[in-house]
């Protein structure tokens, strides 16, 4: 299933609907409502870091850092559930589409005894394009749940009592099964809505197979405690991605597990028990492309020797892999037929067109009609969908917005359009923020209020010490948002160092804006 996620922590979109141990059928506030309305549609996603998506041929879905989005028109109008109007202190993390039902999973992060600690809030899903949404309890054990039925075996099971670790990181439906990706909380799947989940034993660290008529003697257990000295990360789970009912793949830190009978009997592949195995064990997204039936993982180092970050594939269904972009960190992975995108951070979004041979880089990528760029090297995600006259719209998620090319001739030649929050008049901001110059420019968003202006931007310290001037005394035409740039560099061309940084924007003799950043090396 060529399904489109991402890894990331700190998206604002949904949280906090009461908890019951049913389904909780849950509309909107009506101002939401209102913002769904056809009449009230707006031209762009509510938020400018777009870190998922979920392309269909009638909707496309974004998650962005300030909630949820979705077009019915191909990217021509949105409207959007800001998580200020759905629920409070609560993020999403991934979505999946299956048969007319879209799903979400989220949290949040909670100090607790001075260690910051991901909370899982559950999922919900809507049934109705998002008009209606029920929430699903994030699936706990009770203390007793000590045992697990696993073939001829009666395993130990370490009860996951706890919200706190136990987040979903990836969620994957098909053919009405749900299956997460929840870390402490390990694989479970639910065959009836999310009304009840069944724990799915995988390997432990010792052994690369598992099989129901097998004799074992292991604890399900992700972490040593009171419970026991097992500490399994091939138990620790990131990432999930079914084929059909029967094939499934997990991404652990301890490599990449498949079953091809619905979650029974599975196989372990890793960096270490393969002539060529993966890249590294920590495997943060799996996707599989029905196209030439490849699998491609994004992988991290864990606890082996020699293991390292950078993206493995494999053509023969994981007996063997094929190692590219050593050192990339990569994100979610996607397709358009045999070519292959992959989102990175600090590299930029890359392409290859046979199988990892040669990689091109989107490049500077701007509006075709309004020639504001999405210039960044930081991206989260990718996507394709062909249109009715048979062209292809490619999707790219990045902390600088959404973007869309209409691909009419080779690899990245095409119409692109930038997609940008709208706002309000007056309101100026900075993204993305926080900023880490290295592999990006931070957007400096404001608006003119006339037809033709004068503008001058000024960079600050703490201190309020003038730091560098952007542009002075600049001519700018078009009532409207306009977007200038800073490198993150002072006067003198030097970086600046870490730490809280002021804005000013300044238009001909009218009242200044500020705004303020946060610089990150």
């Amino acid at each position: 299933m060529n399904k489109i996620i991402k890894l990331i922590t700190i998206l604002c979109f949904i949280g906090g609907i009461f908890a019951q141990n049913m389904p909780v059928n849950y509309k909107f506030s009506t101002g939401t409502l209102a913002k769904a309305s056809a009449e009230e549609s707006v031209k762009n996603p509510v938020g400018n870091s777009a870190t998922d998506l979920v392309l269909t041929r009638d909707i496309i879905w974004v998650l962005t850092n300030k909630g949820l989005s979705k077009s019915t028109d191909n990217g021509l109008n949105w409207v959007s559930y800001p998580d200020e109007d759905v629920l409070e202190n609560e993020s999403a993390y991934f979505m999946d589409y299956d048969n007319g039902v879209l799903w979400c999973s989220f949290g949040h992060r909670e100090t607790l005894l001075g260690s910051t600690k991901d909370v899982g809030g559950g999922l919900v899903y809507t049934i109705d394009e998002g008009v209606t949404w029920y929430h699903i309890e994030q699936p706990v054990d009770a203390e007793g749940d000590t045992l697990i039925t696993y073939g001829i075996n009666n395993l130990r099971a370490l009860p996951v009592t706890s919200k706190v670790n136990n987040i979903t990181w990836d969620v994957e439906v098909v053919d009405g099964t749900i299956w997460i990706a929840s870390f402490a909380g390990g694989l479970r799947k639910s065959s009836d809505m999310g009304q009840n989940w069944e724990r799915v034993v995988l390997p432990p660290d010792e052994l690369d197979s598992i099989s129901p008529t097998d004799t074992l003697n292991f604890s399900l257990q992700p972490v040593a405690g009171n419970f026991g000295p097992e500490d399994h990360v091939n138990h620790r789970i990131f990432s999930v991605e079914a084929v059909n009912k029967d094939t499934v793949l997990v991404g652990t830190a301890g490599g990449i597990n498949i079953t091809f009978d619905g979650g029974m009997s599975w196989k372990k592949v890793n960096h270490q028990n393969q002539a060529n195995g993966i890249v590294g064990n920590f495997v943060t997204n799996i996707a599989y492309n029905p196209v030439d039936k490849s699998i491609w993982a994004s992988c991290r180092a864990a606890e082996g020797q020699g293991e390292k970050m950078g993206v493995s594939y494999s053509y023969d269904f994981g007996e063997t892999w094929t190692t590219v972009l050593e050192g990339y960190k990569a994100h979610y992975i996607g397709f358009k037929g045999t070519d292959v995108f992959v989102p990175t951070t600090g590299k930029g979004m890359l392409r290859t067109s046979d199988g990892g041979k040669t990689w091109v880089e989107a490049g500077k990528i701007t509006d075709s009609q309004t020639y504001v760029s999405a210039n960044t090297l930081d991206y989260h995600v990718a996507g394709s969908l062909q249109r009715p006259d048979f062209s292809y719209d490619i999707w790219l998620g990045s902390v600088r917005g959404l973007t869309r090319l209409n691909e009419t001739g080779n690899a990245w030649e095409g119409d692109w359009k930038v997609f940008f929050e709208t706002g309000k008049p007056q309101k100026s901001y900075a993204f993305p923020n926080p900023f880490r110059p290295k592999n990006s420019v931070v957007n400096i968003k404001y608006f003119l209020q006339k037809e033709s202006g004068e503008v001058t931007i000024r960079i600050f310290d703490f201190g309020m010490n003038l730091v560098r001037t952007v542009i002075q005394n600049t001519t700018r035409n078009n009532k409207g948002e306009k977007i200038d740039t800073w490198d993150g560099k002072d006067d003198y061309g030097k970086t600046v160092p870490n730490g809280v940084y002021f804005y000013r924007v300044d238009v001909d003799s009218d009242d200044p804006v500020f705004g303020k950043i946060l610089v990150v090396l």
